[in-house]
């Protein structure tokens, strides 16, 4: 799917290079093919994975974690651990990654299909194969119609005219699936074609820290979010915390390749020394804990997404969620949700929202806290991803 391409930031890619010995050659591969055959032999059942497979030949090689982007993005866990549960079911897998040239695929040969991207629409029809859209976010025409709301509205609200970094092509994979996965909020798969029968999964998070005490008095916020600031809504918490000039705002991405928004940016933090750019988060430094420890809350009022890995993170660490519907996430309902799609509303709702969990009292807040730290390491564990997704197999084969 399209939500990958921009999902796989430069900085992931460069990290790349490392020591796979044997294993090197498997890293410039588009197809890896024939992965358990060994140990299932060679008359067990095929499956087609078509996903992102950065993690797949340190997965071949023996050792995933020694993938060194594999803790930068849940995805790549994620790829690696579908082919690992598949083997474990009893399916051979060959496995396509959908950001290199695609090879011709035998169609045929496969019994099950999961396809991330929009490929079932070159697919022959095979008798009794199982097809599957993994499906990372909601659906293409929603997700551009939001952007280019946010967009237009960024620019009629400052003069300034960014670019659109995260436009989706027309994906029909909904349409020819016999399965589909949700993320979040089932509500949303009202958006897709009714064909496929709806399954559940969860984002895994990279990291489930322990349990650290809040500083006391502190009432800091954080942002967090790759790619497309305005599309994430970078520019609406910025707007409702610049009227809160005692709410300390730390945002944390990497938002300086955005050079128009990263400008408009830099202006407001000059004027709002609340605001401040502490770069890309690492979820294990020394510093985000010590901001994590410092802050309440993760306001993030993005127009679309399908079950956001930041807010599953920072769920962890038992910041209360302040976030718009479309966030689309599973622990903000344990914190504020605004409705509306109108930026300008949102802006309002944020502050409101903002103003209120701030006068809590350090108990109420300890509380919200522990709830949704609780909440966030059930569901957002690898081994929560791992159960659902075996469920699923299982339940299929």
């Amino acid at each position: 799917m399209s939500l990958l391409s921009f999902r796989v930031a430069d900085y992931a890619q460069q990290k790349l290079v490392s020591q796979l010995g044997r294993g090197l050659d498997l890293l410039t591969q588009s197809f890896i093919r024939d992965i358990g055959e060994k140990k299932l032999g060679r008359s067990a059942p095929r499956a087609l994975v078509i996903y992102v497979g950065s993690s797949i030949p340190y997965y071949v090689n023996g050792n995933v974690n020694e993938c060194p982007i594999i803790d930068t993005h849940a995805m790549y866990w994620e790829a690696a651990e579908i082919v690992r549960v598949l083997n474990q079911e009893g399916y051979i897998v060959d496995f396509v990654d959908r950001f290199r040239q695609q090879p011709k695929i035998e169609w045929g040969k496969y019994q099950l299909v999961i396809d991330e991207g929009n490929n079932l629409i070159d697919a022959s029809i095979v008798p009794g194969q199982k097809r599957v859209y993994y499906c990372t976010g909601l659906h293409w025409e929603f997700h551009n119609q939001s952007q280019l709301r946010r967009v237009r509205s960024f620019y009629d609200r400052t003069g300034v005219l960014v670019p659109v970094h995260r436009w989706l092509n027309p994906m029909f994979n909904d349409h020819l699936a016999d399965h589909i996965f949700y993320w979040a909020d089932p509500s949303w798969m009202k958006l897709f074609h009714p064909k496929p029968e709806r399954h559940e999964i969860t984002t895994s998070v990279v990291h489930v820290p322990q349990y650290f005490p809040m500083t006391e008095g502190n009432r800091s916020l954080v942002w967090i979010g790759s790619s497309g600031a305005v599309h994430k809504g970078l520019d609406l918490a910025v707007e409702a915390v610049s009227q809160l000039p005692s709410v300390m705002l730390h945002i944390f991405g990497y938002i300086e390749t955005e050079t128009k928004f990263f400008e408009w940016l830099r202006a407001k933090m000059k004027m709002h020394p609340n605001i401040t750019f502490e770069g890309p988060a690492d979820f294990k430094s020394a510093r985000f804990k010590f901001v994590a420890s410092s802050s309440i809350g993760h306001i993030y009022p993005s127009c679309s997404e399908g079950g956001p890995g930041s807010v599953a993170q920072t769920s962890c660490f038992g910041l209360i969620p302040i976030v718009t519907d479309t966030a689309n996430t599973r622990t903000g309902k344990a914190g504020y949700v605004i409705s509306s799609v109108e930026p300008d509303e949102i802006i309002v709702e944020l502050k409101k929202s903002i103003e209120h969990l701030v006068g809590l009292s350090s108990g109420e807040i300890s509380s919200k806290r522990t709830y949704v730290r609780d909440v966030a390491c059930q569901e957002h564990s690898r081994a929560a991803y791992t159960r659902h997704f075996t469920r699923f197999i299982q339940n299929i084969k």
